[in-house]
């Protein structure tokens, strides 16, 4: 059995040795003796090793904490968007330019072109006014066509034309998508018929993420903080290079960044990410130390030392060895 425990406490020192090589000053106040140990406390950080293991550093400093809510949702409709397109006089399709749901189309764009003998009637009419210089006849056709909605371009070209046009192109009137056609080529169609509505297509998903800067506080990253469950903990520089675990307060939480309530000031050093590796590390120091108090062995992690020397020349040693034989 004390077999076992010396092995195993070997086992131990080795692990703690292989964490740091001492230099000789501080091998030196670690011995048995020795005024005073050094101060070892907190995790040393070589730079260049950190940067290989992926642990990063940041400062505590004030600024906005800015949070943002993402939501899901489903395009609708906008009533007040949408369009709808009908033919106000009867006739067949001749060509159909919108010819699938989801096409995009711009304003005045072509969507269909419409044959009517009522529309060819009336245009004879209107040309036949103007070829007899009987201006309140034209006024009257013109007017009919208008109500026809037919642009007034379109009556414009027909007038300079002097040939009547076989077919009426119905238009965009704003730009958008097909969100439904209820027409196809050579269909007959009635007057009022609505042959496609247009807006924002219906039924796809939409992300938006809205975003809200915060009042100022002392802040460092969300990977900063180690919860443990009870409490939180920061590593932090104590300026000379080794990290010490700090309990602090935290407020709130943005999107990158959580409010230091209590525990840091602007300008503390803090190991920003990979923080578990410290935290195993800083445990592992405790085990040990905490293991080798309860043999009757005091160990610092800076150095070691074995056995306290008392004014009867007796060195307290492990529990179940026999220490009282004076050195020859």
């Amino acid at each position: 059995m004390k077999r076992a425990i010396i092995v195993l406490l070997g086992g131990l020192l080795a692990v703690a040795a292989c964490r740091k090589q001492n230099t000789p000053d501080e091998s030196m106040a670690d011995m048995p003796g020795a005024s005073q140990a050094a101060d070892t406390s907190g995790v040393p950080i070589d730079r260049s090793e950190a940067a290989r293991l992926g642990i990063t550093f940041a400062r505590a400093s004030e600024r906005p904490i800015t949070t943002s809510v993402r939501a899901v949702g489903v395009l609708k409709y906008a009533e007040p968007r949408q369009a709808y397109v009908n033919a106000r006089v009867n006739g067949w399709v001749e060509k159909l330019y919108a010819d699938y749901v989801g096409k995009s189309v711009s304003a005045g764009e072509p969507l269909l072109a419409l044959y009517s003998p009522d529309l060819v009637s009336a245009q004879e009419e209107y040309l036949l006014a103007r070829r007899l210089r009987d201006d309140t006849l034209a006024a009257s056709a013109r007017r009919r066509l208008t109500l026809w909605d037919i642009p007034p371009d379109q009556i414009d070209s027909l007038e300079a034309r002097g040939t009547v046009a076989r077919t009426l192109t119905l238009r965009a009137p704003r730009s958008g998508e097909i969100v439904q056609k209820n027409v196809i080529d050579g269909q007959a169609v009635q007057a009022g018929t609505n042959l496609f509505p247009g807006a924002l297509r219906p039924g796809m998903f939409a992300t938006a993420e809205l975003s809200r800067a915060g009042r100022r506080a002392v802040s460092v990253p969300l990977t900063a903080v180690l919860p443990t469950g009870t409490k939180d903990l920061v590593f932090v520089n104590r300026g000379d290079g080794r990290f010490v675990p700090r309990e602090v307060r935290v407020g709130a939480r943005g999107d990158s960044l959580v409010e230091i309530v209590q525990g840091l000031k602007p300008g503390d050093e803090v190991v920003a990410s990979a923080t578990y590796l410290l935290d195993s590390e800083s445990n592992l120091a405790a085990a040990i130390q905490g293991l080798m108090l309860q043999m009757g062995m005091g160990l610092n992690m800076g150095g070691m030392k074995t056995g306290t020397p008392d004014s009867g020349n007796r060195t307290r040693g492990m529990p179940g060895m026999d220490t009282s034989r004076r050195r020859p």
